[in-house]
């Protein structure tokens, strides 16, 4: 009986070595079908690549690049052409008199004349061109409202990759760090099962009893389920990171890397003093002051006078358009109708009224630099605690990672000696299960520790719109 417990448990070890080949966590199953090797950096590159978000907002900004590069296109005049064939209702009889040609004395001279007349024309051919521009202060604030448009579209694609950068990278520490959770889960099951083989000898050498067998078999057999539950939270986590970076999730795929944690050490008023402008959120800010600055002064631009040039030819066929030939004696058979050239001014008069309804949305407008300004500070404010938080929690977290470091040494030290006295005989197996409890929780503790600390230097590197580079060299110039 107790030789098939043994086999029994060799058996279920092998189950839940093969159902690990299975959990993306370093498994062999490569020889079967390719996997994808994904490290932080191809993670990134991949998601801004295949991210609809980011497409879509690279399309508006591309759009707004068109609508800058050809802003000055509102310079040239407005030109039409126009071609018209019309046929009047009523015919207007032309009638007169013309030199009796048999009464001709010599010379272009007559002594006669007769009356004539003639059914006037049906169809009239007629055509017109013309060419307008038309000058105003406006159109200066309509080009930099279009430029500014672009810068925030910039700035808004800007922020976009950046924080995807941001997101990406904790996804892929978040799955490392489940991963070294299951690989800590099955060391200790690995250990729990060598304790049991132990166990199981020295019950059946008399050394032990059987509940001291019992509850090595229930300490092993408590740890599968656990493993089990971290490889299917593994697995979730997984299918959204594949999602994320546009890969099939059906794709197998093994993350290449580690969590370090660079421990750095900043000091927050220099690098709010340093970074704070910078930061996405008080840059969208600053343009939204200029946004609504432009739009004041294009509605104060509708006081000042509008200058227009126009130009505008409209000559008409005299003769029949279908027996005339059209261009034999053009000077005479087309004649010009209204064709001009004019430059006007207009003054509008009514947006002069202290009253009037574009005073009054000058006023509101006025109301609104001000809103924005506000709002400047509002960013300005936010921004500078959360910096403060996140190098706070950075050095807290500095703090934790030192000690639990020590910590895991420590457990890993009474561990050794708890197994070493067991093996002996001069300790409990109670006392073995509280050493590697105390052993394998220290682990956790510490990696969760380098985990949260990584997320904190992403979130930091992302509100300062800087690198991790650059804040380590920083770091090392101030001496820290």
């Amino acid at each position: 009986m107790k030789r098939f417990w043994l086999v029994l448990t060799v058996l279920v070890a092998a189950g839940a070595t093969a159902s690990a080949q299975d959990d993306g966590t370093g498994a062999s199953g490569s020889s079967i079908q390719d996997v994808t090797i994904i490290d932080a950096e191809t993670a990134v590159q991949l998601a801004l690549a295949n991210n609809l978000g980011v497409e879509l907002q690279d399309i508006d900004v591309r759009k707004a690049k068109r609508l800058v590069d050809n802003a000055w296109t509102v310079f040239i005049p407005q030109v039409s052409a126009t071609g018209s064939l019309s046929r009047v209702n009523e015919v207007q009889d032309i009638t007169g008199v013309a030199p009796e040609p048999t009464s001709a004395l010599g010379d272009g001279v007559f002594d006669r004349v007769v009356a004539f007349e003639e059914e006037g024309n049906r169809w009239r051919v007629g055509a017109e061109l013309s060419a307008g521009l038309s000058v105003n202060l406006r159109i200066i604030r309509n080009i930099q409202q279009t430029v500014q448009e672009y810068d925030i579209g910039v700035i808004e694609l800007q922020n976009a990759k950046a924080r995807l950068r941001r997101d990406v990278r904790k996804q892929f520490y978040e799955l490392l760090s489940q991963q070294e959770n299951i690989r800590i889960t099955r060391e200790s099951i690995e250990t729990a099962e060598e304790r049991f083989e132990q166990t199981q000898i020295n019950y059946d050498n008399g050394l032990v009893d059987e509940f001291t067998l019992l509850s090595s078999r229930v300490q092993l057999e408590n740890l599968k389920p656990q493993l089990e539950q971290q490889q299917l939270g593994y697995r979730s986590t997984l299918m959204g990171f594949k999602q994320t970076l546009g890969l099939d999730p059906a794709e197998a795929v093994e993350l290449e890397g580690r969590i370090e944690a660079d421990l750095i050490s900043l000091e927050a008023d220099a690098i709010i003093r340093d970074y704070l402008e910078r930061r996405y959120d008080v840059q969208l800010a600053r343009q939204g002051i200029t946004a609504r600055e432009l739009l004041l002064d294009a509605k104060r631009a509708e006081r000042y006078p509008t200058l227009s040039l126009n130009w505008r030819a409209d000559p008409g066929f005299a003769g029949d358009p279908f027996d005339d030939p059209w261009f034999d004696d053009v000077e005479n058979d087309w004649n010009q109708q209204s064709g001009a050239f004019s430059i006007s001014i207009t003054q509008p008069l009514d947006p002069l009224l202290p009253f009037s309804r574009t005073q009054v949305e000058i006023e509101n407008l006025k109301e609104d630099v001000q809103k924005a300004r506000i709002q400047l500070q509002q960013a300005r404010t936010g921004a500078e605690i959360q910096i403060r938080q996140l190098v706070d929690q950075l050095e807290t977290s500095r703090s934790a990672i030192e000690v639990r470091r020590l910590n895991v040494e420590r457990a890993r030290r009474a561990f050794s000696l708890a197994q070493e006295a067991y093996d002996a005989g001069n300790r409990e197996l109670l006392e073995v299960r509280e050493a590697e409890d105390e052993l394998e929780q220290a682990q956790v503790q510490l990696l969760d520790e380098q985990k949260n600390y990584v997320v904190a230097l992403l979130d930091l590197v992302y509100a300062l719109n800087t690198s991790i580079d650059e804040l380590r060299e920083r770091s090392n110039e101030d001496g820290n």
